[in-house]
């Protein structure tokens, strides 16, 4: 019994492994952005005119990923500087650097000519799911008192 108890203690110890240190692993605390300049990895911007715009205004609150996974015309884009102006703390940005970033990001990461390049094509009707309208009207019995 006591070759057991031992056996399951060394599987436990070896099971959790060194203690590791804290302090060492903490997160690294970036300063508040409040002006331009890059806080973040830019690599994966498309290359083109206003790029270095780009990078300076955009990873110094958040990483590329965050601007590249998304898709919008000018007018969305803007449309989303002016949010972050509001509720986020963006900077005012001088009329031709805004012209110049808007003008890249819808350049590179635009919205599709055609949404429907971007989906899956629908389903035909044979294979859509029943819908509320197009099952059978249950028959209430009424009760007979």
């Amino acid at each position: 019994m006591k070759t057991t108890w031992f056996v399951v203690g060394v599987f436990l110890l070896a099971c959790a492994g060194p203690v590791k240190d804290l302090k060492s692993e903490s997160p690294r605390t970036l300063p508040v952005a409040n002006q331009p300049g890059s806080n973040f990895d830019a690599s994966n911007f498309a290359p083109g005119a206003g790029r270095e715009l780009v990078v300076a205004n955009c990873t110094a609150c958040h990483s590329d990923k965050l601007v590249t996974q998304n898709r919008s015309d000018r007018q969305g884009w803007r449309e989303l500087i002016r949010w972050m102006q509001k509720k986020q703390g963006l900077w005012p940005l001088a009329p031709q650097t805004e012209d110049v970033i808007v003008g890249y990001l819808a350049t590179h990461y635009g919205r599709p000519q055609v949404a429907d390049d971007t989906r899956r094509p629908a389903l035909p009707d044979q294979l859509m799911p029943p819908t509320s309208s197009s099952l059978p009207t249950p028959v209430l019995k009424e009760k007979n008192p």
